[in-house]
């Protein structure tokens, strides 16, 4: 069922494609993606002893979700992805206003805070994208959706609000941080799963919004994750890793300080990804004329 390693290269290649050659501009604004730094002293968060500290995984309906949208014709998969998106945005704001009211960690608190700004105005373009482009609002759009997808899509909504609602069931504090954390690898590891949209919508600026917006969603697992584990900040103080730069311009401050910065590699990630896209593109080609030649013979 896994998604072969050619069209996952691929897919990623031509996302970090899009964001290059459009100069990094989207549609809409991805989350800044401050640093968090790790606590010292052990593999997991303070008072993070739900689950060990480790990170949730993604539901597994995500996955079938990403199939089917692969499949849908444009228009399904534009209505689809947008519907979905949006209760995905809608998520991940209740949870960050939670995480805002009972955090106790100064940087993964003001990440909260970015998160709720950056993600009602990601759903608001959502909903005003299908509104302006089919006159539908998402939950117009849901009921619509083939029924396959509309089964997958209520699903993940449901998981959704089991997991904003044990949430609420923390205790404040630095446990509270753990759990949050914990919660948001799985919401964006499960939204990584959506690649179509990037590279079938009709609609530029909704290809270029899914491509920042998977960007964003993978420099936030990696950052949590690297809090949750607390790898980054010792190997900091053993000298043996940078200080991590953030993929998106917005603002000028050290990231250090709470701010974010551009990163000067994005160029070489750039061509690195053109290359594999090509490669990938090649190995398909190849293995298409070997079975036609074993057809033929």
């Amino acid at each position: 069922m896994a998604i072969s390693l050619v069209r996952r290269v691929t897919v990623m290649a031509t996302c970090t494609a899009i964001l290059v050659l459009t100069g990094g501009a989207a549609a809409w604004s991805a989350p800044a993606v401050t640093v968090v730094a790790a606590p010292h002293g052990g593999p997991t968060p303070p008072g993070g002893d739900t689950g060990g500290g480790a990170a949730m995984p993604a539901d597994p309906m995500a996955y079938e979700l990403g199939r089917i949208l692969a499949s849908l014709d444009v228009e399904q998969l534009e209505t689809t992805f947008l519907a979905q998106l949006v209760a995905h945005h809608r998520a991940v704001v209740d949870m960050a206003k939670l995480e805002v009211e009972r955090g106790a960690d100064t940087a993964v608190r003001d990440r909260a805070r970015t998160m709720v700004t950056d993600q009602e105005k990601q759903a608001d373009q959502g909903a005003k994208w299908l509104r302006d482009w089919y006159g539908m609002t998402p939950e117009q759009a849901t009921r619509k959706a083939p029924a396959g997808a509309r089964k997958a899509m209520t699903a993940l909504r449901e998981g959704m609000t089991r997991m904003v609602e044990d949430l609420r069931g923390v205790d404040k504090g630095k446990k509270f941080d753990t759990e949050f954390a914990r919660r948001m690898v799985s919401l964006d590891s499960a939204a990584v799963e959506f690649p179509a949209a990037q590279v079938r919508a009709t609609h530029p600026e909704l290809r270029a919004a899914a491509a920042s917006g998977m960007t964003s969603q993978l420099a936030g697992i990696t950052e949590l994750i690297g809090w949750l584990t607390g790898q980054v900040a010792d190997a900091q103080e053993r000298g043996t890793l940078p200080a991590p730069a953030t993929r998106m311009p917005r603002g000028t401050a050290h990231a250090g300080a709470g701010g974010t910065q551009a990163s000067a590699a994005l160029p070489a990630v750039a061509g690195a990804a053109l290359l594999a896209c090509g490669a990938g593109l090649g190995l398909t080609l190849a293995r298409r004329r070997r079975a036609a030649a074993v057809r033929r013979g």
